[in-house]
């Protein structure tokens, strides 16, 4: 069977035992102990018990894991603009 397939099957046969699996590959301040809440009728809770810093997953740790050498050197050598200066400008 396809890899499609087998992941797809384990996610439908301990859908519980499948998001928490996958949640590993995330940086949680809390880490999850239950994937689903689905106790509130139409409104279900992903990782209620469960905290997370998104901004910290989607830049953060890439940075900490391959961080810059340097500045790039475009980058240090613009002149810096200030809100303040290009509005006294306009």
């Amino acid at each position: 069977m396809g890899m499609y397939e087998d992941v797809f099957r384990a996610s439908t046969e301990d859908r519980e035992s499948f998001w928490l699996k996958a949640a590993e590959g995330i940086d949680w301040d809390v880490a999850p102990h239950r994937a689903l809440d689905s106790s509130g009728a139409r409104f279900h809770r992903w990782f209620p018990d469960a905290r997370l810093n998104v901004c910290f997953n989607a830049l953060d740790r890439h940075v900490e894991a391959d961080p810059p050498s340097s500045t790039p050197s475009s980058l240090s050598s613009r002149p810096k603009k200030r809100w303040s200066t290009s509005r006294q400008a306009a």
